[in-house]
């Protein structure tokens, strides 16, 4: 009888702990990301998180007390979002220790075009810009190369909808020592990157054959992002902000593994070299993160996502083209 009352007690402690710690925990708060009509998704302000701070104009921030000299915009994908690294090893902690106040709209597989609507939200909404880095992507080349194996133009599908309701995990009404059990020893930042999984369609490599890659030949068409630059262009004129251009780095000993990335590695160094020659063309500033980086492959963590080490490079590269 006392071994059973014993039992007892002790399950009754255990989902007391295990509901307070699943409602300080990221499975009971808000999604990462909010869809939205005209940026596809865009970070949640609502969103509350020790180690992630978004502001209410959808920002991600680094440190919550910030006296600024200069406003950077970062408009940039996952290799600005940094989701897996701990806050002080991001490009963003590392400007904001130089006193540089950051707006750093980003979110992951943002094409160019996603970065451009992004820009054109913010400054709808009065978001005030003087220094605006602009970053090629790997992205555009993905959306093709997903695009052309399940026929669909638009780009759509390698976003999934969203049909989910606003927490992506669900609730928990009872036995919170379930949570315990399967995620209390999770670490933060690791299950903040699995939100992204629910909304990005992967491009599936192991189906991509030699027909793919020559549909992706065909389709890819380098005037859509010249339009874009163009556009960019024009607007940052009209607003009087400063236009840095930075093209897109990859870990060449990674890229070279694989017949597909040999493949997303070439169009890429397409897109790259459409930003150094626009750049040139129009006197804009330019950071050549893709030669800065070709023998620097200890400075990235991954295929094409840096460490700590590549974001103090970056960093440092990116405080030289800031105008005062």
């Amino acid at each position: 009888m006392y071994i059973i009352f014993l039992i007892i007690l002790i399950l009754f402690f255990l989902e007391i702990y295990s509901y307070k710690k699943y409602k300080n925990s990221i499975y009971s708060k808000t999604n990462l990301f909010i869809p939205h009509y005209y940026c596809h998704f865009i970070l949640n302000s609502n969103f509350k998180n020790e180690k992630i701070y978004i502001d209410n104009n959808n920002f991600r921030y680094y440190k919550k007390n910030n006296i600024s000299k200069s406003n950077l915009y970062l408009s940039g994908d996952c290799n600005f979002f940094e989701s897996e690294l701990f806050t002080k090893e991001t490009l963003g902690y590392f400007l904001e220790k130089k006193k540089i106040k950051i707006l750093n709209p980003s979110c992951p597989h943002y094409s160019i075009l996603h970065q451009f609507n992004r820009l054109i939200f913010d400054l709808k909404n009065n978001i005030r810009i003087k220094n605006l880095l602009f970053s090629a992507s790997v992205n555009d080349v993905l959306l093709l190369l997903n695009n052309n194996i399940d026929k669909k133009p638009d780009g759509s599908n390698f976003y999934k909808p969203f049909d989910y309701s606003n927490n992506i995990f669900p609730r928990i009404r009872l036995f919170y020592s379930r949570y315990f059990i399967f995620y209390i020893f999770r670490k933060m930042k690791k299950t903040t990157y699995q939100l992204e999984k629910n909304m990005i369609v992967k491009t599936p490599f192991n189906n991509i054959n030699s027909k793919n890659l020559r549909i992706m030949d065909k389709n890819f068409n380098s005037s859509n992002i010249l339009d874009t630059l163009k556009m960019l262009k024009f607007i940052c004129k009209e607003k009087k902000i400063n236009l840095i251009l930075s093209t897109f780095a990859v870990k060449n000993s990674e890229m070279s593994k694989y017949k597909h990335r040999k493949k997303i590695k070439h169009y890429l160094k397409k897109i790259n070299n459409i930003f150094r020659i626009f750049a040139k063309e129009n006197n804009i500033r330019l950071i050549d993160f893709e030669k800065i980086f070709k023998n620097k492959e200890a400075c990235m963590r991954n295929k094409w996502d840096y460490n700590f080490k590549g974001n103090k490079i970056r960093s440092e590269e990116i405080l030289k083209k800031l105008i005062n």
